[in-house]
């Protein structure tokens, strides 16, 4: 219960005003004060908006991810046998170097006095031209057996201390195996 409030006055009162609203008592804000609670209220819109976005970008990030991992073998398979058809149709064709694929191959094999290269009919045929007209030291003591089980552009280096083979399918197997799994 409040008590009554007594005001003693000298002079006579011509008109009362009794406010029963309290928020009309209060000034108005000023320019400042609004702008300011305009200004955090888009702050706090702009944050909402960045949270939304950056849960979206997460969510497409991850539909990505499952769609290529889930088809990465298949995409891989398929790109790899696209590569062999093209490279077949190259070989075929005659447009390769196999006085590159057989330097590549010795690079390869460990070091020894006696290499024999294994080589496609066609192949043996054309390195031993090179090798006639060139005196390259990769090839002395070079032995070239023909092996019509290659097919050609392939060979294989043996020496006293290993095997190289440089063969399509399996440079094409190693290189899905690394598309497949990642890793070189």
């Amino acid at each position: 219960m409040s008590k009554p409030l007594t005001i003693e006055i000298g002079t006579a009162i011509h008109s009362v005003n009794l406010v029963t609203d309290l928020e009309s008592l209060q000034t108005p804000p000023d320019e400042a004060t609004l702008l300011r609670e305009q200004l955090e209220s888009v702050q706090k819109q702009v944050c909402s908006l960045t949270e939304m976005l950056d849960e979206a970008a997460a969510q497409i990030k991850e539909h990505y991810q499952q769609l290529t991992g889930s088809h990465r073998e298949q995409i891989v398979r398929l790109s790899i046998g696209i590569a062999e058809k093209i490279l077949m149709k190259e070989i075929q064709a005659g447009q390769y170097d196999i006085e590159k694929i057989i330097v590549e191959a010795l690079s390869h094999a460990p070091a020894a006095e006696n290499i024999r290269l294994r080589l496609h009919p066609k192949d043996k045929e054309s390195l031993g031209q090179i090798m006639e007209q060139t005196d390259k030291p990769q090839f002395h003591h070079v032995e070239l057996i023909v092996d019509p089980k290659l097919n050609v552009g392939e060979c294989i280096v043996e020496t006293d201390k290993g095997i190289v083979e440089s063969v399509l399918t399996e440079h094409l197997r190693q290189i899905e195996t690394a598309l497949t799994t990642g890793r070189p």
